[in-house]
């Protein structure tokens, strides 16, 4: 998923911009139609640091790509 190579490498300013705006998931749920991992990004934990909020979406993502490959 490109959203995953783009996350690993994007500014964190950018992810503490858009993620408690909840950008990425409206991005997500409606561009990719991808509902379940939509709705995973908005259990992390608030209050994370740039670089540990951009760790916490990765391990999400990375799951979420793995199980969608088998």
């Amino acid at each position: 998923m490109d959203f995953l190579e783009k996350l690993k490498v994007v500014d964190v300013n950018s992810i503490l911009f858009h993620y408690p705006r909840g950008d990425f998931q409206k991005w997500i749920e409606n561009t990719l139609g991808e509902k379940e991992l939509a709705n995973r990004l908005c259990f992390i934990k608030t209050g994370l640091s740039g670089e540990k909020l951009r760790k916490q979406l990765l391990k999400i993502v990375k799951k979420r790509v793995d199980e969608i490959r088998g």
